[in-house]
């Protein structure tokens, strides 16, 4: 989490698109890690 977010700044990142080409439907973050980080990159 603490490196999607560093690299959020570095970027300056508007977008956050999440895929895993494995396992398209599955979740790798669970909910409360997606929310953390929603709010944090408001």
């Amino acid at each position: 989490m603490d490196e999607i977010l560093d690299k959020i700044k570095q970027t300056n990142a508007k977008t956050l698109i999440f895929s895993s080409p494995h396992y398209p439907t599955a979740n790798q973050f669970d909910e409360q890690r997606l929310l953390l980080l929603a709010k944090e990159t408001e």
